[in-house]
């Protein structure tokens, strides 16, 4: 097994990831730490019985140290996305979180210089170049990525306020120093 990780602040496109990651030998999770303890990872990630297994989850930039602890050889993939429009975005939705993002934003900063990942940049996505990084060995589909740009892969903000709940619950004590 093959171990990757998505960080990224939120509303930038990890839900569409997951999805898109998801084919093949390879199999990536969207935002499992709201339900699974970080030492159940590795259990989590041999589930699958694929080549290449992962989580997309803009916690990730929370944990990274950790989860690299878990598997030393992951590959890492940073979605950056301008502060001011991931705010705006989720102030759309009510869910104002400024100190958060801005944790987020800069465990960002340090994984990149810590860990020297992919970085794609979020107005410029490309995901053909995250899936030749995260599976060279497999030949992306074209004809499957555009039939998924076509789609819009969104969480409800209701769904969303239910699962940072539901992430303070399970992994507060993890959490809860860095949304102070």
């Amino acid at each position: 097994m093959n171990p990757f990780f998505i960080a990224s602040l939120p509303r930038s496109r990890t839900a569409w990831l997951a999805n898109f990651l998801t084919y093949q030998e390879s199999f990536c999770y969207h935002e499992p730490m709201n339900k699974t303890k970080l030492q159940d990872y590795p259990f989590l990630l041999r589930k699958p019985c694929k080549k290449y297994v992962g989580i997309s989850d803009s916690m990730n930039s929370l944990v990274m140290d950790q989860l690299i602890d878990l598997f030393p050889d992951a590959r890492i993939v940073v979605i950056w996305r301008d502060v001011a429009q991931v705010e705006a975005s989720l102030n759309r939705l009510g869910m104002p979180c400024p100190g958060l993002i801005k944790k987020i934003a800069k465990e960002l900063d340090r994984i990149v210089g810590a860990y020297e990942p992919l970085v794609v940049e979020y107005d410029a996505f490309d995901p053909a170049a995250i899936w030749d990084y995260l599976m060279p060995e497999i030949p992306l589909d074209y004809a499957r990525l555009d039939m998924l740009n076509e789609f819009n892969v969104t969480v409800p903000p209701t769904i969303i306020r239910a699962k940072g709940e539901e992430l303070m619950v399970n992994a507060g004590e993890l959490l809860w120093p860095l949304v102070q």
